[in-house]
């Protein structure tokens, strides 16, 4: 489902507003945030609003704005002592990872003598 078709869709003005408000309240009662929390307080589906970047809309810097601020709360979280959930955010919805993966190039060229394979010296 394209953002773009999903009905009700709010303007760019309700989204802000709907978001603000949604920060708010979570920080006022003392309550983390979440990316399905988000979604729902700006009224479409969260598969849709991980999408939403993808789609051309006329205020895709808008949602990423308020996506960047979603992921900086996680990132905080990471740094407190129950961080597994804001963990699992990332790596699902902020395209994260546990490691990174290291690529090598170039080759070595090895060679025999006896029972043993060391490096062919230059």
């Amino acid at each position: 489902m394209a953002l773009s078709h999903v009905k009700n869709l709010p303007t760019e003005e309700e989204f802000r507003k709907r978001a603000d408000i949604y920060f708010s309240q979570c920080k006022d009662s003392n309550k983390q945030v979440t990316f399905a929390g988000l979604a729902r307080a700006v009224g479409v589906p969260s598969r849709v609003l991980r999408q939403a970047l993808n789609v051309d809309m006329a205020y895709n810097e808008t949602i990423d704005e308020y996506l960047t601020r979603l992921e900086e709360e996680f990132e905080i979280a990471l740094m407190g002592k129950s961080f597994n959930g804001a963990k699992f955010e990332l790596m699902h919805n902020f395209g994260w990872a546990e490691k990174s993966e290291q690529k090598h190039e170039g080759s070595v060229e090895v060679t025999w003598e006896g029972d043993s394979i060391r490096p062919k010296e230059s």
